[in-house]
């Protein structure tokens, strides 16, 4: 029971709103809300996104340029000056900067200067005589040093008037500082948060140090403290408080890195709970009412005798492993990965025609329609010597063809339904589900895919068997955190005869070889894609769209047929466009990323991404995937529009301009530019996954924010791997130990999975 009222206690201060925390108010709260920080929970883990060491008090003459450094001066004059403007046609411009000018204890002048002001505030902070510590970027300007929008701390009141020969040594002020309890703005590692528009800096810590300080107290692990011994991990209260305010004792450089043992304690409990969840999940898995499919095989050999190819050894090692589970009484759930072009649809296909055969149903959910087209059709084609009906259902499918596919699939006479998510909506429901296959399933919410499970039949209990597939490889280390209650089957090489597909990138003044490019593949009759990130033309981004380019490429090459296909088309136009070019008739496809999957003209051996700088690793991949699927030699040409040292970034990016630091983020032309080399350097997709895990990080690498997994906060792949090993394995051992966290020294644990996992997942419930 104690357990239980200190966790009443923590829940009813931590959802505290952050409106009531001194400094926001409802204005600030509303702010806050836009960047999800609702409560001061959700502000406690709001953490720094780095660290400025303001420890070192430099003079002026050792101040260097192009980095953010802090300085002491005292104030030798203070105002407006007129800013001199190329755009003012007057004499005399109504554009003016406040300045300051500061001498340091040395005699060395510098200046600070602030283009945004309130020129009142300004005039009373630093009167004639004060003593201030300023911190920023330093720059020179006409040979002078100078600070521009700075922060500062005023140590001196102009009231004292020192002269500079009175000025106390730098040490004996930086300790004054130090010594006062107020100080987080100076004289101590300073936490940097993300920028919150229409909240200083400043202010920001100010409020973080209330946040901190009033209810950092009440924080509870969700780590068992056994764990939390047996891991060596600091406790989780004095975590929080050291990674927001550090004391003097903690490591600069650790806390930079988010290596240090407080940052540790934070990155352990979130993987812990990640994974807590989902060894919940699959020890549930375990008891829920299954149904064996073993099969009678007639269907299967019919099938595989009729295919005028072999399965590749890793086809045929997945097909015995989910063969395996079918015939269990215990659901399946099991990850079907493999690389573009791998052949998962075949696997699919015999997992389904083993649940057909015990008089079972199959459906098949895929998340575009031009997807789940092409799975009909193959099907379709597999099984026409087959006894087994295939059904397409789709949102745009006509009210009397949905009826129809309603009506037979309740009645059993549909044995594979293929489909979208239209698959999930009522009034469809099934005879006898066996097995639900979702592909391409990182684009679902999980509660789609259970919806789709919980179509069993009227007055049926079994749990349908599970598979899911994916066509976009992932890293172990994010497979761990999105997976981690599947079983995975492994497709780790193509069919025979395929060849790797050729990578160039090519840059926008070598555009003429591009054309050239499409030329001599038109001329060997071959077909080519060409994708554009944008459909029409933009106001906000100056890139090239489909639209136009199909224009300009049928005058480019008036003696071929250029097509137009994109997601706001209606599904018969859609349908008519890729049927033409399927036959030939039409040479050159301009396309967005709607081709990305479910694209298959073995006669296409040209794929053009345009502005390819401007996509993920991931998405090149599937696109380059369109081609190099028949016997042909194939190639993708990345047409970036800047050179290596300028790769463009969107006007939405380049205002992505931090005030904290006086900085934009560059970092985003350097990724832009790695994984174009990626690119060119491999086809491999499982290298690929794991650059790509590197460049980007975990958050949204799969659409993890669409799909409904919970974002990583903390943690960072592949850093910290080793720590998710250990969480990994503390969490499975606890959830086998005790599968309902029932007991008293476990109800922290169970409520932040519950809080953490919400509707994210479909198998671990509160109750």
């Amino acid at each position: 029971m104690i357990e239980t009222v200190r966790l009443q206690q923590a829940n009813e201060k931590l959802s505290t709103s952050i409106q009531y925390v001194k400094g926001v108010g409802p204005k600030r709260a509303g702010i806050f809300a836009g960047k999800g920080i609702h409560s001061v929970w959700d502000a406690l883990f709001f953490l720094p996104n780095r660290y400025e060491d303001r420890t070192r008090i430099k003079l002026a003459r050792e101040l260097e340029p192009g980095k953010r450094e802090t300085v002491l001066g005292q104030v030798l004059q203070a105002g407006e000056i007129p800013l001199r403007s190329r755009f003012s046609s007057r004499k005399k411009s109504r554009l003016r900067l406040f300045e300051v000018l500061f001498r340091d204890r040395a005699g060395s002048l510098f200046r600070a200067k602030w283009f945004h002001f309130r020129a009142g505030y300004l005039r009373g902070r630093f009167r004639t005589g004060a003593v201030v510590v300023v911190h920023g970027l330093v720059r020179t300007y006409r040979d002078q040093l100078e600070i521009i929008h700075p922060e500062t701390e005023v140590i001196l009141p102009a009231e004292s008037r020192p002269r500079r020969d009175e000025m106390k040594p730098i040490d004996e002020l930086l300790g004054e500082m130090q010594s006062r309890s107020d100080t987080i703005h100076f004289g101590r590692i300073v936490p940097i948060y993300r920028e919150i528009e229409g909240i200083y800096p400043r202010s920001l810590r100010q409020i973080m140090c209330e946040v901190v300080n009033q209810f950092s107290d009440y924080l509870l692990s969700g780590v068992p403290r056994q764990v939390a011994e047996r891991n060596n991990l600091v406790d989780i209260r004095e975590a929080v408080r050291q990674i927001h305010f550090p004391g003097p004792e903690v490591e600069y450089s650790l806390l930079e890195r988010g290596e240090s043992s407080y940052h540790r304690r934070l990155i352990f409990e979130e993987l812990f709970v990640l994974e807590l969840g989902l060894a919940l999940n699959r020890e549930k898995a375990k008891r829920e009412p299954g149904r064996a499919i073993p099969g009678t095989g007639f269907y299967r050999e019919k099938f595989r005798a009729s295919l005028p190819f072999t399965l590749t050894e890793a086809q045929q090692r997945a097909i015995r492993e989910i063969e395996t589970d079918l015939k269990r009484q215990v659901p399946m759930h099991r990850l079907l990965q493999g690389d573009v072009g791998s052949g998962k649809t075949i696997v699919a296909a015999v997992a389904a025609l083993q649940v057909v055969e015990d008089k079972n149903q199959a459906a098949i959910m895929a998340p575009t329609e031009i997807l789940a087209e092409q799975h009909y059709r193959n099907l379709s084609g597999y099984f026409k010597k087959l006894p087994v009906r295939v059904g397409f259902l789709t949102g745009s499918a006509s009210r009397k063809a949905r009826d129809e596919i309603y009506r037979d699939t309740l009645a059993g006479e549909i044995d594979v339904l293929v489909g979208t998510h239209a698959l999930i909506q009522d009034p469809l429901a099934f005879r006898k589900l066996g097995l639900v296959v979702i592909d391409e399933q990182h684009r679902f919410g999980v509660a789609q895919r259970a919806r789709l499970r919980e179509k069993i039949g009227e007055g049926q209990e079994i749990i349908p068997h599970l598979l899911v597939m994916t066509a976009t490889p992932i890293p172990r280390t994010l497979a761990l955190t999105l997976y981690g209650d599947l079983d995975v089957s492994l497709i780790d090489e193509l069919p025979p005869g395929r060849q790797p597909v050729k990578t160039k990138v090519f840059r926008e003044h070598e555009r003429d070889e591009v054309y050239r490019a499409i030329t001599a593949e038109i001329n060997r009759g071959s077909q080519v894609f060409v994708v554009y990130p944008l459909i029409e033309e933009s106001e906000k981004l100056d890139l090239r769209d489909a639209t136009r380019m199909s224009e300009d490429l049928g005058r480019r090459f008036p003696d071929s047929s250029v097509g137009l296909i994109h997601g706001r088309m209606k599904r018969v136009e859609r349908d008519r466009i890729m049927q033409r070019f399927r036959e030939g008739k039409i040479s050159i496809l301009v396309a967005t990323t709607v081709i990305e999957v479910g694209i298959d003209i073995p006669e296409a051996t040209l794929m053009i991404v345009e502005h390819a700088d401007r996509f993920g690793l991931s998405q090149l991949h599937q696109l380059r995937g369109r081609v190099g699927r028949g016997k042909e030699s194939s190639t993708c040409i990345l047409v970036s529009g800047a050179q290596p040292s300028e790769v463009e970034v969107p006007r939405e990016q380049e205002l992505n301009f931090d005030p904290a630091t006086g900085a934009g983020d560059e970092s985003k032309e350097k990724k832009a530019e790695q994984r174009l080399r990626v690119m060119e350097s491999t086809t491999d997709g499982f290298h690929i996954a794991e650059e790509d895990l590197n460049i980007r990080g975990p958050g949204d690498i799969l659409g993890t924010r669409q799909s409904g997994f919970q974002v990583l906060r903390f943690a960072n792949f592949p850093r910290d791997f080793p720590i998710l090993q250990l969480a990994r394995r503390e969490a499975f051992a606890l959830a086998g130990e005790d599968p309902g966290l029932s007991r008293q020294e476990h109800l922290a644990a169970r409520q932040m999975v519950i809080t953490a996992w919400k509707e994210k997942t479909f198998f671990f419930t509160a109750g």
